[in-house]
């Protein structure tokens, strides 16, 4: 089970974020609007192309 974000950039890029949610409950510390700091580990990265509207 896990739980996915969508994060806005300072630059109006947006990333996905896929974290294990391994109690089952959401956390309610992430709220819309506020800033974070992002690390991960490069061995985990990849990227997917975003799909064109029609």
């Amino acid at each position: 089970m896990s739980i996915q974000y969508l994060i806005r950039a300072a630059g109006g890029e947006e990333l996905t974020v896929v974290a294990p949610n391994r109690d089952g409950t959401a956390p309610d510390v992430f709220t819309v609007g506020r800033d974070v700091f992002l690390t991960w580990n490069p061995d985990f990265t990849f990227v997917v192309d975003k799909e064109a509207s029609t």
